[in-house]
């Protein structure tokens, strides 16, 4: 899987220019190369305070961690172009990633304008705390009074902290089967399963986004 980066829409440096404009050459000459269909999806990240939404979008998009906690406030949009394969096929995908703030006031306000044409609900729980898990059935109410979203997946961050990690694994794949959506345990720290869950959540953009079925 190749990635490319923005943050709201504009480019990010990776490493500095030259590196960037690197993955951005080898990524045109990829999809040139392949023939790949192109197509943008909008992927609502959500979860309460303090699950790693942010620390989860940042490891993709910048392959960094930042060990400091900052609130976002409201919402922050961040795009990425990836490539997968999917049945021998390469396939590309702008992903417009929203971060949305844990604030359940906030999302019952501004839910219309968080989730409306949403294409993939990326729901994220701390590992080490459980309730945050359980308040996961809110936030996916509150999206469905506005869409259905083609795509779900579940993500079980801070991995890393196996000592003080409270949520079983059999936990997350029991929650995973009620929303019918894959579960995937990751830490935004060490970088362990981001990749292959955001890998996971592009072939399930790729079955289920028309104008790529009726490529396939």
């Amino acid at each position: 899987m190749v990635v490319i980066s923005g943050e709201n829409h504009e480019p990010i440096f990776i490493e500095g220019k030259g590196h960037f404009f690197t993955m951005l050459s080898q990524t045109r000459e990829a999809l040139a190369a392949a023939r790949a269909p192109v197509t943008k999806a909008k992927v609502c990240f959500v979860g309460d305070r303090e699950v790693g939404k942010t620390s989860l979008i940042r490891r993709y998009v910048q392959g960094s961690f930042r060990e400091a906690y900052v609130a976002t406030l409201g919402a922050k949009v961040s795009s990425t172009y990836a490539l997968t394969e999917q049945d021998g096929k390469t396939y590309g995908m702008k992903l417009v990633l929203w971060d949305i703030m844990g604030s359940s006031g906030f999302r019952e306000t501004f839910k219309e304008a968080y989730f409306h044409g949403v294409h993939a609900v990326v729901a994220v729980f701390d590992l080490t705390r459980r309730p945050s898990l359980r308040q996961l059935s809110t936030w996916f109410a509150s999206v469905e009074d506005i869409t259905k979203p083609a795509v779900r997946l579940l993500m079980g961050n801070k991995a890393d902290l196996a000592d003080e990690r409270v949520v079983t694994m059999e936990e997350g794949r029991e929650f995973s089967e009620g929303l019918k959506c894959p579960y995937m345990e990751v830490s935004a720290k060490t970088g362990k399963g981001v990749a292959a869950a955001f890998d996971t959540l592009l072939k399930k953009l790729v079955k289920a986004l028309p104008e790529l079925a009726e490529e396939r």
